[in-house]
């Protein structure tokens, strides 16, 4: 995508009209204050929507974004593992975007666990809780807690 004044237009010329976070450069990626991710980014954000890297409108914010294989929240921390969901807004996807449709308590990065307030659990946890229904790491739904 590139900047032109205060629209940004991806590579074939569609106007997103809202500022992006990160913005491609060839095969670097580049977040507004010019710091590079070095990675492919799986969303960027364009104002208060977020669209995939083929185009689809999510809508939402995300509260990680995916970098090649890291993910980075909002701000920009680091997480340095792959998440299995990623929030957007009152929704959550999983990394190939099935929408689970429910808040997730829990959301996995490799071997690691963020709670939704992105404090760190440090253990791998057996079940997520998305609404009332709680699912274990295969996404099987269990239906109870």
């Amino acid at each position: 995508m590139v900047q032109t004044g205060s629209c940004y237009f991806d590579t074939i010329g569609t106007s997103l009209m809202q500022p992006v976070k990160m913005v491609q450069t060839g095969s670097c990626y580049f977040d507004t204050i010019g710091t590079s991710l070095m990675q492919p980014v799986k969303m960027v954000q364009t104002g208060s929507c977020y669209f995939d890297t083929i185009g689809t409108s999510l809508m939402q914010p995300v509260k990680m974004v995916q970098t090649g294989s890291c993910y980075f929240d909002t701000i920009g921390t680091s997480l340095m593992q792959p998440v299995k969901m990623v929030q957007t807004g009152s929704c959550y996807f999983d990394t190939i975007g099935t929408s689970l449709m429910q808040p997730v308590k829990m959301v996995q990065t490799g071997s690691c666990y963020f709670d939704t307030i992105g404090t760190s659990l440090m253990q791998p946890v057996k079940m997520v809780q998305t609404g009332s229904c709680y699912f274990d790491t295969t996404e099987t739904s269990l239906i109870q807690t």
